[in-house]
């Protein structure tokens, strides 16, 4: 029998293109994958004989080779708008692509700062704290905030929910309330120190004795920074 593989394909790709109105883009990327498809199939069956362990084969195949998962991904939707439309125009009386699991994206990794990054942003922060200019109140908060940060490694949620009773606190200890309201201890560097002190004289200076639930106080709603600010 006749290996009808690449008119059926063809004449899917065409179905695409007059009923959907797929892009030239899609349309294009679904032959390259139908292509790569045909091409590893023909080893053992036609494309439009393969069973569903077949195309499971040829999806771990992609796994081997290295292919990303969104690229996995996206050979098996065109797989099985393939095999729907086979079963659709009575070519194939079942659609062996309909119990294929799609890939397992792997979750990205968090971007991190190096150590000597951080050791930069941390020393230029510093710089910027010593000019004495408008806005000197805010350079020093951000000292602050970073140098509590990697002092402690707290959560940012945690950092800008610090109450301003820290700036009365002795010591090199800091107790953090986190999830759960759970309260843990922490150190504080020498440098943390002296950033939090400057900056809440400074926070003195500038509203004087003017009382404040946070820290790190903001003009809103809670009276104090979000996360994602």
């Amino acid at each position: 029998m006749a290996d009808l593989s690449a008119a059926h394909a063809e004449a899917f790709l065409e179905m695409m293109s007059a009923e959907r109105g797929a892009a030239k883009n899609t349309l294009a990327s679904y032959e390259k994958d139908l292509d790569e498809l045909r091409s590893l199939m023909q080893r053992r069956v036609a494309m439009t004989s393969a069973s569903s362990a077949d195309l499971q084969a040829f999806l771990a195949h992609m796994a081997k080779e290295g292919y990303k998962a969104s690229s996995q991904a996206r050979r098996l939707s065109a797989i099985r708008q393939f095999y729907k439309f086979l079963y659709a125009e009575n070519i194939r009386e079942d659609d062996p692509s309909g119990i294929l699991d799609a890939p397992k994206k792997a979750r990205a990794l968090p971007k991190t700062l190096t150590e000597s990054d951080t050791s930069r942003l941390i020393a230029l922060a510093a710089e910027e704290a010593k000019v004495d200019a408008p806005g000197k109140l805010e350079r020093l908060r951000m000292l602050a905030l970073l140098e509590l940060c990697y002092a402690t490694g707290m959560r940012v949620s945690e950092l800008v929910s610090l109450p301003a009773t820290v700036l009365g606190a002795e010591g090199r200890f800091l107790i953090i309330k986190g999830k759960g309201s759970k309260e843990r201890l922490v150190a504080l560097t020498k440098a943390a120190i002296a950033a939090v002190t400057a900056y809440g004289a400074e926070l003195r200076a500038v509203h004087g004795d003017k009382d404040f639930a946070y820290l790190f106080p903001a003009a809103t709603c809670r009276g104090r920074f979000s996360p994602g600010t």
